[in-house]
């Protein structure tokens, strides 16, 4: 799963941690996240969050921002 999303422009970057089925994503985590959900958001950009390495099911996916400055556009899956 990946999201578009940064800070506003001279804003400083901001912490954010990912969570899937209410737990660190682990083995799944992306490449912008370590095995515990933790990710910094800086220029806008997209940020590979959650990378399945199992059969993909249904499962519920948590944001936490650290701070308000954060933008978010377009969350894309697959």
């Amino acid at each position: 799963m990946n999201l578009i999303m940064g800070v506003s422009p001279g804003s400083q970057p901001v912490r954010f941690i990912v969570n899937v089925d209410g737990k660190p994503p682990g083995e799944a985590h992306g490449t912008d996240v370590d095995d515990q959900g933790n990710g910094t958001a800086g220029r806008q950009r997209t940020y590979q969050l959650v990378r399945e390495q199992t059969r993909i099911t249904d499962r519920e996916f948590e944001i936490h921002f650290a701070g308000p400055e954060v933008e978010a556009f377009c969350f894309t899956f697959g």
